[in-house]
């Protein structure tokens, strides 16, 4: 992946209200809905773009394409202007209690385009004390069970069944990374997702960044209380010399136990080559 810097004024961050992480976030989206609209990028490099999981970058995209059409001569498709001739759900088969995730809507038309209709659409769950649905079609993890999640667009209605368990766990999202990671140089390699915390009163969260060879910077403590919640961790440090590649895992301690984001294949999506 390649990394680019770029310097802002002093004092925006403050005025924003924005840590740098999560400034990068927002301008790596900005600049993919702009490309997006614009023609320059596929939906799919412009969601890759975002480094978040490409269901959320995809809803996300598409939403502000859709807000922007008002205003630039296009319409929005609405059920008086366009035939919808199907229409699909598409989300998160499991969560955990406290968990929420994004559900996409997507009508196809009569000419055979496929649009994302979620906040367009009318949601609903047929459990709403196992998950509830926001109006967008967020979806939140309430209670253990299945729960039956629909939607209705333009007379037509799609569904799809969303499990929800308990248990500890950590779910990493998205990463950011600032700063080019060079030995001797500092960077800045950041972690958002979703931590659930049920067979005690508290936790302890951290991010870990470790090399080819397991050298481990390991970031500050974050205390986590029961039930679960969106975290975004941070850790600020100077690549060591002879470090080729860099790795980032959440861990989460309860006790004596560990439970530790991601494992496995997914550990490679987590790492930044050293250049």
């Amino acid at each position: 992946m390649t990394h680019v810097d770029v310097t802002v004024p002093d004092g925006l961050l403050e005025a924003l209200g924005r840590a740098p992480h999560e400034m990068a976030a927002e301008l790596c989206l900005a600049a993919a809905i702009h490309w997006y609209r614009q023609g320059v990028l596929s939906m799919e490099r412009a969601a890759e773009m975002t480094g978040m999981l490409s269901r959320r970058a995809v809803l996300l995209i598409s939403l502000a394409f859709l807000a922007a059409c008002g205003g630039s001569g296009a319409t929005a498709p609405t059920p008086v202007d366009q035939t919808v001739r199907s229409l699909s759900v598409e989300c998160r088969p499991v969560l955990f209690v406290g968990e929420v995730r994004p559900c996409v809507a997507v009508a196809v038309l009569t000419d055979g385009r496929q649009l994302v209709v979620s906040p367009a659409a009318t949601w609903s769950a047929s459990s709403p004390a196992v998950v509830t649905v926001s109006p967008i079609g967020d979806v939140r993890g309430v209670a253990e069970g299945q729960s039956a999640v629909k939607a209705s667009y333009a007379g037509r209605e799609a569904s799809t069944t969303v499990a929800v368990k308990g248990g500890d766990a950590v779910l990493v999202a998205s990463v950011t990374d600032q700063g080019i990671a060079s030995p001797g140089n500092w960077v800045t390699l950041s972690a958002q997702g979703f931590y659930a915390v049920q067979s005690a009163d508290a936790g302890l969260l951290r991010l870990l960044i470790y090399d080819q060879r397991g050298t481990a910077v390991v970031g500050d403590a974050r205390s986590v209380q029961r039930g679960g919640d969106a975290f975004v961790l941070s850790v600020t440090f100077q690549v060591p010399a002879g470090s080729t590649r860099l790795c980032r895992r959440v861990r989460l301690t309860i006790g004596p136990a560990i439970v530790e984001e991601p494992s496995g294949a997914e550990a490679e999506s987590l790492c930044v080559t050293v250049q």
